[in-house]
């Protein structure tokens, strides 16, 4: 659902999700009722970043979002290296069929760990406690 700024002419401006099918009916104040304004988004000043999923290989996982990719590398203490307004991989003009963004494989972030934790776990030594002692 869109998010707005709406101005109220006591309350001040605030930020509300209008669902489109209300665009273009009247916006009231949710503190005192009265009708208010709805503005030009702030948000909207910073301009509209699509983002198309993609793979990452070095993850080994979908990467849905920015958001997403910023939790998935602060959870692995990891820092995103590389030029963060290009793009690192759009800079090689020799190799264009490697540039682009692998699909997606249908991979979560949340799977990776689950098969990370059992492989941890099957490849733990065995207790060798007791082993070696003919008593």
């Amino acid at each position: 659902m869109p998010r707005y700024d709406v101005t109220c002419s006591d309350c001040g401006t605030n930020e509300r999700e209008i669902p489109l099918k209300d665009f273009d009916s009247p916006v009231y104040c949710y503190r005192c009722g009265r009708e208010a304004v709805r503005e030009f988004p702030l948000g909207a000043i910073r301009g509209f970043q699509p983002f198309e999923s993609y793979y990452d290989e070095v993850l080994e996982c979908d990467i849905n979002g920015r958001r997403e990719k910023r939790q998935i590398l602060n959870a692995e203490g990891l820092i995103e290296a590389g030029d963060k307004r290009g793009g690192a991989r759009n800079f090689d003009r020799h190799a264009p069929d490697h540039i682009k963004p692998r699909p997606p494989k249908g991979i979560s972030y949340a799977s990776v760990r689950e098969h990370d934790a059992e492989q941890n776990r099957l490849t733990l030594p065995p207790d060798i406690q007791g082993e070696g002692s003919d008593e």
